[in-house]
């Protein structure tokens, strides 16, 4: 009795983590969504696309840079709703990119019309072309 009273309080320590960290990515996500919302936090440029591959959750990989002043910041981001067929069609271009201020770092590219709902910017008819590669 007293092992499955100790088994039962593990599961419920673990479930509160987990629980936990469900409730801070929520947290995150929502306090970075007010952050790209906000004009005078972000800034807007564009990021030049170099290479994309699948991730082993198949989602578009993509890898990119932008300059903020005088510094190359290379980064990378994987996007859930993309067909991979886009992939092709993005190497070598530029696309719209936001990042915040004070954490350069920090950048949403701007690829779907939710992307863009997301940082509070309206989808321009040049980007049209991009929703013919929604995955869903």
């Amino acid at each position: 009795m007293k092992k499955e009273t100790g088994q039962n309080a593990i599961g419920c320590l673990v479930g509160l983590v987990i629980l936990g960290l469900i409730i801070y990515a929520i947290h995150c996500d929502r306090s970075m969504s007010k952050s790209f919302k906000q004009r005078d936090k972000t800034v807007i440029t564009v990021a030049h696309i170099e290479s994309g591959n699948l991730d082993y959750k198949l989602r578009v990989k993509l890898y990119y840079w932008y300059m903020v002043g005088n510094e190359r910041i290379d980064a990378q981001t994987s996007e859930l709703n993309l067909s991979s067929r886009i992939i092709p069609h993005l190497i070598g271009n530029t696309i719209p990119i936001v990042y915040l201020k004070d954490n350069p770092e920090r950048t949403r590219l701007l690829l779907t019309d939710l992307a863009f709902k997301y940082t509070n910017l309206p989808f321009p008819d040049s980007l049209n072309w991009l929703k013919e590669y929604k995955s869903w």
